[in-house]
């Protein structure tokens, strides 16, 4: 990474450099110019690149995520169910059937 850092600010150097001459002579590009956008070009691209993994990576992290929670939580309307099953609790009783029947 360190690498990468420093051949970026070499271009931008460059880039820079190429810029004001540009600026104040002509607007043409020769070969030592021309080495600076490819250059340049190479860095973006290779920038691009790592940002596009990075994405992918979190993108999968985040979908892996979700699928988890989504196991969790069948998991726990397993663990409810049950649990009323074992209080004798029907799935479809109301508050009102719920309750104790006052004699």
């Amino acid at each position: 990474m360190k690498l990468v850092k420093t051949k970026s600010l070499e271009v931008w150097s460059k880039l820079i450099c190429h810029t004001n001459t540009t600026n104040q002579h002509t607007h043409t590009m020769d070969k030592p110019n021309s080495k600076v956008a490819q250059d340049l070009t190479t860095l973006m691209e290779t920038t691009m690149q790592q940002l596009s993994h990075k994405f992918q990576a979190t993108s999968d992290q985040i979908v892996s995520r979700m699928e988890d929670m989504g196991t969790r939580i069948n998991d726990l309307e397993k663990n409810v169910a049950d649990l009323m099953r074992q209080a004798g609790m029907d799935e479809c009783q109301t508050g009102e059937e719920m309750a104790p029947k006052r004699q």
